[in-house]
């Protein structure tokens, strides 16, 4: 009987290392490093469009996301490796998440479909590019700060933020056979 209890517990012992190996990530926090790195740069080229002083936004023909990209070092020839490194990272998040209701990588996940849909071919000809250009419209306007309801109190007053507003970049796509 006592060997079987021993048995018992080496197999517990293997399993509870099996179970915590799989809690380690298939990225290394280099990887992690380059990903903020590439997001700041971005977010510097998103901050460096002009848009007009009435806040109404700016609308660019669907090959300005290419420009865009490309100022934060996003190109086809890197996306497998953005892609993996992404899919990587959302996959760790939504698996180690605590709360069931909350989804973790929801922003990381909006990004991946981003590129995904931008650099839908994996070669892209002159022909390929008018055909974006026609086809797709990118628009940048301000974001608007959002407003809760129900919140009219002085103890709930929103706190008035100084730092500079956030940008919204919109991709639409306006020909349904595009593809």
């Amino acid at each position: 009987m006592k060997k079987i209890q021993e048995n018992h517990d080496a197999g517990d012992a293997a399993a509870a290392v099996t179970d915590s190996s799989q809690d380690l990530p298939d990225f290394l926090a280099n990887d992690l490093y380059t990903l903020k790195a590439l997001f700041l740069e971005l977010e510097k080229a998103i901050d460096t469009i002009p848009l007009p002083s009435d806040g109404s936004g700016a609308s660019h023909p669907g090959d300005y996301m290419f420009e865009i990209l490309e100022k934060a070092d996003i190109t086809p020839n890197k996306k497998t490796v953005i892609v993996e490194l992404l899919e990587k990272l959302i996959q760790y998040l939504t698996v180690n998440s605590s709360s069931p209701f909350q989804r973790k990588g929801a922003g990381l996940q909006k990004f991946l479909d981003l590129i995904y849909i931008v650099y839908s071919k994996d070669c892209f000809s002159l022909e390929q590019m008018q055909s974006v250009k026609r086809s797709y419209k990118v628009h940048v306007s301000v974001e608007e700060p959002k407003k809760k309801a129900g919140q009219q109190d002085a103890w709930h007053v929103p706190k008035t933020v100084t730092s500079k507003s956030g940008r919204v970049i919109s991709y639409w796509c306006f020909h349904p056979g595009f593809g």
